[in-house]
């Protein structure tokens, strides 16, 4: 079967404001670019136009889709940081996916349920939620785990990716949607042949095998230094955190082993433009990985990198 949209030019549309200025910025396109991280690292948007397109607010937010002829697809919502105009003839826009230097870094101390119910446990999906809720986002999360959580001074990020750590999966925040999801959950999954990508690199490398490991931390209540190991001999691998029992540290010590103990292989690939997340599962022949990073260029064409890493799936 041939491929049909090989025959077919890349496309884009950009809103702005929800208002669509397509039409407007083919006149003056030169170039654009997005990169998707995954993680806390806000997603970018680099737009450049000639200078004689309109500079837009700083407040103006973006909508992207790409795709080929009329099959477009959702990108991402930017909110406009800086425009830079060069020569009089440039116009570079830039802009972010989420704003990630307000409340979100505002150190908190909170106890999850709230005292005096501390003693009761709650699901972590609703700590996301309420903590979503506090920063207007939406959310999308399977995490149905019962315990107490204590967020002592921590931001709401910083707590979020601690949390993510310690029970192994996914926390993402795009598109105005804080993710919080079990690996090997509902993540999209695509699969690549990697003899037709214009260019790939991928390292495979080992790491120090540890027997054990030994998570060191605060019984708030008992009120005092606590340990639990899990495996047995040495080298050692030493993690410290906040727990509320021998149980949950324990399991955070197996997470931290696993990943510890995991073959590292760091891999990017240059591939034909296409719509792919960052956070989502790549399949190269028989291995899967789990992209990291994903960065679209266009301007004469639509090309796609990916930067990934091993997958871990989650932790039983």
């Amino acid at each position: 079967m041939v491929d049909q949209t090989n025959s077919i030019q890349p496309n884009y549309q950009i809103l702005v404001n929800d208002k669509d200025v397509t039409s407007s910025v083919r006149k003056h396109f030169i170039a654009l670019q997005i990169t998707d991280n995954d993680k806390d690292d806000a997603d970018e948007l680099t737009l450049t136009l000639s200078a004689k397109f309109k500079r837009p607010s700083d407040t103006d937010k973006i909508k992207v889709f790409l795709g080929y002829g009329n099959d477009l697809k959702f990108v991402g919502l930017f909110i406009i940081q800086t425009t830079n105009i060069r020569d009089n003839r440039q116009l570079t826009i830039k802009a972010t996916g989420a704003d990630f230097n307000g409340d979100l870094k505002e150190r908190k101390n909170l106890t999850y349920p709230p005292i005096p119910l501390s003693e009761e446990k709650i699901t972590l999906a609703s700590v996301v939620k309420e903590i979503a809720s506090r920063h207007g986002l939406e959310v999308k999360t399977d995490m149905n785990i019962g315990e107490r959580f204590e967020q002592i001074n921590e931001s709401d990020l910083h707590f979020l990716n601690r949390l993510a750590k310690e029970h192994d999966v996914i926390f993402n925040i795009k598109n105005n949607t804080l993710y919080f999801m079990k690996k090997g959950g509902e993540v999209p999954n695509i699969s690549i042949d990697i003899n037709k990508c214009s260019n790939s690199d991928i390292t495979h490398s080992n790491k120090t095998l540890y027997k054990s490991c030994k998570a060191i931390y605060h019984n708030t209540k008992l009120n005092k230094k606590a340990e639990v190991i899990t495996g047995s001999g040495k080298p050692q691998l030493i993690k410290e955190g906040q727990w509320q029992n021998d149980s949950d540290a324990l399991l955070a010590a197996k997470n931290a082993l696993t990943r510890a103990n995991k073959s590292k292989v760091d891999g990017n690939l240059t591939t034909r433009g296409q719509v792919v997340f960052a956070g989502s599962k790549l399949t190269l022949d028989d291995d899967v990985f789990e992209i990291l990073k994903v960065t679209h260029n266009l301007s004469k064409g639509w090309k796609t990198t990916l930067n990934f890493k091993n997958f871990t799936a989650e932790s039983t």
